[in-house]
């Protein structure tokens, strides 16, 4: 289900001086402003731009970052086959008969993820805020948070699923 709404003006003959060469002339042109919403079912996606516009600025990286991190996490979890329509049907994704190897498929997939993204979130912040990163810094960075942490979270987050479903039962 998708909903779709937009709104526009047009401003007429807007009139501006360009100065090329010590020469300057004007330029009339009309200017169109455009604004559409797309509004649709998908929790995880209007969670995360909830996050960017009441935590983060109106920069331009920080919504860089979120459309880098959403098409990657979904491309990722899809391809895996953790989040489809097939799984989305059934009442658990990981029950208690499963072993381990989807719990490690997941952490593998997060984890590729989330360093992929955090090592493009650092060029984009030398990029645009022209700071400098040792690349042993983005290294170890990017093992400890996004290898480490990701891998114990999803850990945590099994046996932590596993334990409300014992005690839903």
């Amino acid at each position: 289900e998708e909903y779709i709404f937009g709104i526009g003006y047009r401003i007429k003959d807007l009139e501006f001086n360009m100065f090329s060469g010590g020469r300057g002339k004007n330029i009339s042109s009309d200017l169109d402003l455009k604004l559409d919403v797309n509004v649709m079912n998908n929790k995880t996606i209007i969670r995360k731009i909830i996050v960017a516009f009441t935590i983060y600025s109106f920069a331009i990286v920080p919504f860089l970052s979120l459309a880098l991190e959403i098409l990657v996490y979904e491309f990722l979890l899809s391809k895996a086959g953790i989040t489809n329509l097939k799984n989305q049907n059934k009442a658990s994704m990981i029950t208690k008969e499963q072993n381990y190897s989807s719990v490690f498929l997941t952490a593998f997939v997060l984890m590729t993820g989330n360093s992929l993204v955090t090592l493009v979130n650092f060029e984009l912040y030398m990029f645009f805020y022209r700071l400098v990163y040792a690349q042993w810094y983005i290294f170890s960075y990017i093992m400890v948070t996004c290898v480490i942490c990701t891998f114990l979270g999803v850990l945590l987050g099994f046996k932590l699923h596993q334990s409300l479903k014992e005690v839903q039962t």
